[in-house]
């Protein structure tokens, strides 16, 4: 199907079923169009976000009348982002309302979701990480993200289809092998990088969050990429979006936004205080979230490598004491 739409931008290293599913976008978003299933008649205007790594988001605009338009990479996707979201605002945490969202069906090929149009810009965008850390923003980071971790499922993993509330594995180190399942193939060995204390710092973290699992019992509700380009600049509190949705040990998410702060934001200062507002609702181990940090940075290496960024990987192995 043709359509006037322009594609998506599609960076070189992701794959190639991504390439595909990105230069389908314009056909889908006509696909949406013809068969009504936007709260737009047409689209005069569309800009894409520089975010989404499991998605497009875009804005779309028909005159002064604008939205949020996400499509989902993985099927099954919308209706977790779905169930968690609505959860998550029930505890007081704030998102974009959700106007609409479809699941793949012979109409349309792919999930999405239309969320409302936030005016206020991406935090990331909004404040550096020392205004984030001077005006308190940092430590709402925190305790919002603790706030979300209050909600508890089964099992762990993504979400299966039949219960959003209940992961696909039966346990915690399933889904922690699975999560690092590129790491043995990953090149950085062959290229001395990683090497035996590497595998070693691996199944002892891996470790360390079973026994842990154990004493909280419950694994939460978790964001998975909970960092300031997720989040928008609202006052008076940051309004959260695109999750990836996941059913986990919360130190697990925890531990990607601190190393988020720890590589590119505002290093200790700005740990320190999202650890501040996390402690004001849950507790946090320095220990599991060392472990945490550890898995964090292995599970990115391999998309870290196919972009180029060697710098970061340099630094990511020394804080993780890889």
């Amino acid at each position: 199907m043709s359509s006037p739409y322009l594609k998506p931008h599609t960076p070189s290293w992701k794959t190639t079923e991504e390439h595909e599913f990105r230069d389908k976008v314009p056909a889908y978003i006509q696909e949406a169009l013809d068969r009504n299933l936007l709260p737009l008649k047409a689209i005069s205007e569309i800009s894409y976000f520089g975010t989404g790594e499991n998605s497009v988001v875009a804005k779309i605009s028909e005159g002064r009348r604008s939205f949020i338009l996400r499509f989902a990479f993985m099927d099954g996707l919308v209706d977790h982002e779905v169930f968690f979201m609505k959860a998550w605002e029930k505890t007081g945490v704030r998102v974009p309302q959700i106007i609409s969202h479809h699941c793949t069906d012979s109409q349309v090929s792919v999930s999405f979701i239309v969320y409302e149009y936030v005016q206020e810009p991406l935090l990331s965008d909004a404040l550096t990480a020392e205004e984030m850390i001077r005006s308190g923003i940092s430590r709402e980071i925190g305790r919002t993200s603790a706030l979300m971790h209050t909600l508890k499922g089964k099992n762990f993993g993504y979400p299966s289809q039949a219960n959003p509330r209940r992961g696909v594995f039966a346990s915690l180190r399933e889904e922690l092998e699975e999560w690092l399942s590129l790491n043995e193939r990953c090149v950085l060995y062959e290229k001395k990088v990683l090497n035996d204390n590497s595998r070693k710092r691996v199944a002892d973290a891996i470790g360390v969050l079973e026994m842990d699992m154990v004493r909280i019992a419950i694994p939460s509700l978790t964001h998975n990429d909970f960092r300031p380009y997720n989040m928008f600049y609202t006052r008076p509190k940051i309004t959260i979006f695109d999750p990836f949705p996941r059913i986990t040990h919360p130190m697990m998410c925890l531990g990607g936004t601190i190393l988020k702060a720890m590589l590119e934001g505002g290093g200790d200062a700005e740990v320190s205080e999202i650890l501040k507002g996390y402690r004001e609702i849950g507790e946090v181990d320095e220990n599991v979230l060392d472990a945490a940090i550890v898995l964090r940075v292995m599970s990115s290496l391999p998309s870290w490598y196919a972009k180029g960024r060697m710098k970061k990987i340099e630094k990511a192995v020394k804080v993780a004491r890889l």
